[in-house]
Order: structure tokens, then sequence, then C-alpha cells
């Protein structure tokens, strides 16, 4: 059994799911009362940048810091880019007259089965067969949902 003291990083967890989960549904209250998805996703982009800026100025990084590994940042800033976009699709996908907002998000959420499989193809890392397990049971969940 894992300690205490290797469990601590489970209530950023959660706390990052209930952020997450009330920003997702509050986007869709906002575009349900009738704002425009493409406005709301420039809101969403402007509010990101914020606190970007705001954990810049907390944080104080170094040039140095910053390129002290090239090739590390430059996949950082890659992730910023396509995590931007896929934000802005799922965005223009709640707008579609027929989304199922519910299922679009379930969808999106599933991306940690790519991880998964690009971890496993290019980083050589492995699952257990309980993880292997827990993952099969989180994508059936969603074919359900589909």
């Amino acid at each position: 059994m894992a300690s205490l003291q290797s469990l601590h990083w489970i209530p950023l967890a959660l706390l990052a799911l209930l952020s997450m989960g009330l920003g997702n549904f509050i986007l869709k209250l906002a575009t349900h009362l009738g704002y425009q998805s493409l406005h709301a996703t420039l809101l969403v982009f402007l509010a990101t940048g914020l606190m970007g800026l705001i954990l810049w100025v907390l944080y104080r990084p170094t040039l140095s810091n910053l390129t002290a590994n090239i090739p590390g940042a430059a996949m950082a800033v890659l992730a910023g880019i396509l995590l931007a976009i896929g934000v802005w699709l799922l965005i223009l996908a709640y707008a579609h007259p027929q989304a199922k907002t519910g299922v679009a998000t379930a969808l999106l959420n599933s991306n940690f089965a790519l991880v998964v499989l690009l971890s496993y193809v290019f980083l050589q890392e492995t699952l257990t067969l309980k993880q292997f397990v827990g993952l099969g049971a989180v994508l059936a969940g969603i074919l359900l949902l589909v």
C-alpha cells in the first residue's frame, strides 16, 4: 500500500478535476445563455493567457532556466499550442446545434488513452495489469456514452 506521503498529489488532482469541471460547465452555461462560441473561445484564451502571466510573475523564471533544455522548452511550447487548439475545437464542438456536450467532454477527456499509447510507443512506458484493466474500463464507459 502506498504511504500517505506518496499520495500528496491526489488532492491537487481532485482540485484540478473540480476546477476544470466547473470551468467546462460554466462555459456550457454561457453558450446555453446564447453567448457565441467564438466569443467564448476568445475569452477563454484571454483568461488562460492572463493566468499564464500571473504565474510568470509569481515564479519569475530566468531566461537561463527557460533555455537550459531547448528541446524540452520547445516541446512545452508545442504542447501549449496543441492544447489551445484542442480547447478551441472543443468549444466549436459545443456550439454545434446537434452537439451533446457531455459526450464531447467525455471524448476529450479520453485523451489520456492517446497519452498512454504514445508513451508506450515512444517512451517505452508500460502498464500493469491493474492499470490496463482500469484504462479499458474507462474507455468502455466512454464508448457507452457515445
